[in-house]
């Protein structure tokens, strides 16, 4: 475990904000608040060798589409096309980079559509399912030795990347350094203005300990942006409510006793009816659980 400073202000004065259980372990790691920014951040944290052993092979985000039952795969790919159709509605095509590309799902809806790219991706189950399905060009590794000359893409893009990264301030200058003078940088990351933070507390899926670091209050992100030198021109809530939704309920669930438990599970078939309002009102309000970002290299 390592003990880290507030990579936002550099300041080492955090308050304890809540302690959350890992979802896959029985370990219980603790979310602090800078009281200079108001940046929230996992201290102590698994340090850098012992960080990807909590991620799973059966992590949400490593499963192969071409494994998945039908119905989700369609999901998955819908979403995938709606984060195309998002990054091409600012950009129709150039040179593209994912940071923490997956499975590939996206780079490969990308390519179809005529852009150049490539990713990065540090899980090696995740980026062999990249290469072996769709012959996608990825860096395996952490991306702060990924390197590449200034000025290479004109979008680079981190879908659900940001809190996972170590650094979030020193990526974002590295990203900066690669895109293109008028480049576009794309993110998301959990919202912790959504319904589902106070509706679920800390079973919420956000607080994904420790695979999330960190967790970024509006003007957190702000100020991360402007530090970075990046303008954002624009803040959307576009995926996500029904796949966080249940993530929060069920790990909320397990917390319960096992009859409460057999009782409550069977209402997850009703989810994609009864979200539908629940997903436009959070969408339309700005409180999805994911918020996304487009930024302007400034």
């Amino acid at each position: 475990m390592e003990y880290v400073y507030c990579d936002l202000c550099g300041r080492d004065d955090a308050a304890l904000y809540l302690e959350r259980g890992d979802r896959f372990s029985t370990h219980v790691f603790q979310y602090v608040v800078c009281q200079g920014c108001g940046l929230i951040y996992l201290n102590p944290r698994p340090d850098s060798d012992s960080l990807l052993s909590y991620y799973p092979t059966h992590y949400e985000a490593y499963q192969p589409l071409q494994t998945l039952p039908r119905a989700e795969r369609w999901k998955r790919l819908r979403a995938v096309q709606t984060l195309a159709r998002f990054v091409c509605h600012y950009r129709a095509n150039g040179r593209l980079l994912d940071i923490g590309c997956g499975t590939g799902e996206f780079l490969h809806e990308m390519q179809k559509l005529g852009w150049e790219v490539e990713g990065i991706e540090p899980n090696n189950y995740a980026s062999a399912i990249a290469k072996k399905y769709y012959y996608l060009r990825v860096f395996v590794g952490p991306v702060e030795k990924f390197e590449s000359p200034q000025s290479t893409y004109d979008v680079i893009t981190m879908w659900d990347v940001l809190e996972h990264l170590s650094s979030p301030s020193s990526i974002m200058r590295r990203v900066y350094y690669w895109l293109r003078d008028d480049g576009i940088l794309i993110f998301s990351t959990p919202n912790i203005m959504s319904f589902d933070a106070y509706l679920f507390g800390k079973w919420w899926i956000g607080w994904d300990a420790p695979r999330h670091l960190y967790l970024f209050p509006p003007a957190t992100l702000n100020r991360l942006l402007n530090q970075t030198g990046f303008r954002i021109i624009a803040k959307r809530c576009i995926l996500g409510v029904q796949g966080s939704f249940r993530l929060s309920y069920q790990f909320w669930l397990s917390d319960k006793p096992r009859l409460l438990y057999k009782l409550l599970k069977p209402l997850e078939a009703v989810f994609p009816v009864v979200l539908w309002p629940y997903k436009q009102l959070s969408y339309l309000l700005q409180h999805g659980p994911i918020i996304t970002i487009v930024a302007q290299k400034s």
